[in-house]
């Protein structure tokens, strides 16, 4: 008989299960305990599939999803993957393939696993009693250094809107003055600007998140004739200058680059 999960526990990993259609019946839970040296190894190099292939002649192969956990501290255990079981092959091996199910939760579900953290594997109706620790925030990448910086619209929306989440991009963002390239990558056109002033780099990009436009009377234009235009921009930074950079200064070296890539005669800059 499986036991109901404490009144505590409002969350429970059934009820994950459940809202992923999958049958806890047809799932093994399997915990790789970070003690485990095999374990450690498979999970640090990215042969968990491989690792997890290997069992023993009398183990189960009655369930068709096989969902994975790195234990953590304590009884805690964080999703890694989930594998579907096409079958014993014999000699103590599985044919398991990676699954899309519950890929959007992979690294980020922490479950209490119970205090039976010795029983590595456990059939999925024990999900009922595993309380639900922790759904993490997707983590953000790493910020590429402004060299390497280069963002479609949808992109930079995403980043201006997530604060949270890229924290450390709009740290380093807001940190510089900086002269910046917006190309339509379908037609070419490209359009020089410069950002300074308190908000830096993302104050100026904020804007064009907000108008898509910045205000900058030929991307109105473009866009007047074809909003979607907006959907082709893409964003990068052409030269960083310090904070302590004057407006004039900053100007100036604007003001090089558009002579340079002649982007007033045939871009997208208006002066």
């Amino acid at each position: 008989m499986v036991r109901t999960a404490p009144p505590s526990s409002t969350l429970t990993l059934a009820h994950v299960l459940v809202a992923a259609s999958l049958d806890p019946a047809d799932v093994l839970l399997v915990r790789h305990p970070m003690s485990n040296p095999d374990a450690r190894k498979a999970l640090e190099a990215g042969g968990l599939l491989a690792y997890v292939s290997e069992q023993r002649e009398n183990s189960p192969a009655r369930h068709q999803y096989w969902l994975n956990f790195r234990g953590e501290e304590g009884n805690s255990a964080r999703l890694e993957a989930c594998y579907v079981n096409h079958g014993h092959l014999g000699a103590g091996r599985f044919q398991l393939e990676d699954s899309e199910v519950l890929a959007d939760l992979h690294g980020r579900l922490v479950i209490d696993w119970g205090s039976g953290t010795r029983t590595w594997k456990q059939n999925g109706v024990t999900a009922a009693v595993k309380p639900v620790l922790a759904i993490l925030e997707r983590q953000a990448p790493l910020f590429p250094g402004f060299e390497r910086l280069v963002l479609s619209f949808a992109d930079l929306s995403e980043i201006i809107d997530q604060p949270r989440r890229y924290a450390h991009w709009h740290t380093a963002m807001a940190s510089i003055n900086a002269i910046y390239l917006i190309v339509d990558t379908v037609t070419g056109k490209q359009y020089i600007g410069s950002a300074y002033g308190h908000g830096g780099l993302l104050g100026r990009w904020s804007e064009y998140v907000g108008t898509l436009h910045g205000g900058d009377r030929r991307l109105i234009e473009e866009l007047m004739v074809d909003p979607e235009t907006v959907e082709r921009f893409q964003y990068s930074v052409l030269q960083v200058l310090p904070k302590t950079a004057t407006i004039d200064d900053v100007v100036a070296v604007e003001t090089l680059y558009k002579d340079k890539l002649l982007t007033r005669s045939f871009g997208l800059n208006a002066n």
